[in-house]
């Protein structure tokens, strides 16, 4: 696998421009990167921006991977793919589970589908917090930009932001400012101190239900990803070969 990494680094470094932006924002083990989605090469971009170690694994729809021959020769070959089945939610989030205890970093796209525009998010689903609020794992917001149209040596850039951990607590520490107070706001407020309480209970903060965590994670992550995205006015010099690669897959 270090060899296949290795060879996707330098075969996508010698198509387009790459950029890797906060590696040292990564935290050790495994973890669950968000990246925001916004064509065919988000995965393998983010793929050979990271460390070898610990192992990656992709989180994709089993229709996805069977719609062509080349899709499914390469899950056949590099065998990192957690198969996603959306008519069988439970079935996926085991074997994402799984994945994760047997130290897999995991690749999960929250917006669910591929966007349209550049610098901007769909609204995310819950599914990637849900599974970090019951695994107790670290969600890491990943920016991507320049892939919704391709051209040779494109600009392609990857930002890796703080990461946010499940809990009453999503700001990451140690916290600079800007991202990470931001992420903060978004955590939901205790109860109020109910009148008549005993001394030795007041102040004390109720501690939040999975869905509450799973909620204001997902807050915490859209305003993360928003911040990695900025805006993109790149343009091809030759449009045909642009939509030609922009459509490969």
């Amino acid at each position: 696998m270090r060899v296949a990494h290795f060879a996707l680094r330098v075969v996508l470094r010698l198509v387009w421009r790459v950029r890797v932006m906060g590696l040292d924002r990564l935290p050790p083990g495994p973890c669950i990167l968000c990246p925001n989605h916004l064509g065919w090469t988000d995965a393998l971009l983010v793929l050979q921006a990271l460390p070898p170690t610990p192992p990656v694994a992709v989180v994709a729809e089993s229709a996805g991977v069977l719609r062509d021959p080349l899709r499914l020769w390469l899950a056949r070959t590099f065998p990192i793919m957690v198969p996603l089945d959306r008519r069988k939610p439970a079935e996926a989030l085991r074997r994402m589970h799984a994945a994760l205890a047997q130290g897999y970093a995991l690749i999960l796209f929250p917006e669910g589908i591929a966007g349209t525009t550049e610098g901007s998010l769909l609204p995310l689903q819950p599914g990637a917090a849900h599974l970090s609020v019951h695994t107790g794992l670290p969600l890491v917001p990943v920016g991507l930009t320049g892939t919704h149209e391709l051209w040779l040596r494109r600009p392609l850039t990857i930002r890796i932001g703080l990461p946010l951990y499940p809990g009453t607590a999503l700001t990451p520490s140690p916290s600079p400012k800007g991202r990470g107070e931001r992420a903060a706001d978004l955590t939901p407020d205790p109860s109020p101190t109910k009148r008549g309480e005993d001394s030795s209970q007041e102040g004390s903060r109720r501690s939040l239900s999975a869905r509450e965590q799973t909620a204001a994670l997902t807050a915490a992550l859209t305003a993360a990803l928003g911040d990695l995205l900025p805006g993109d006015t790149a343009r091809p010099r030759y449009k045909p070969l642009a939509r030609w690669l922009t459509g490969l897959f």
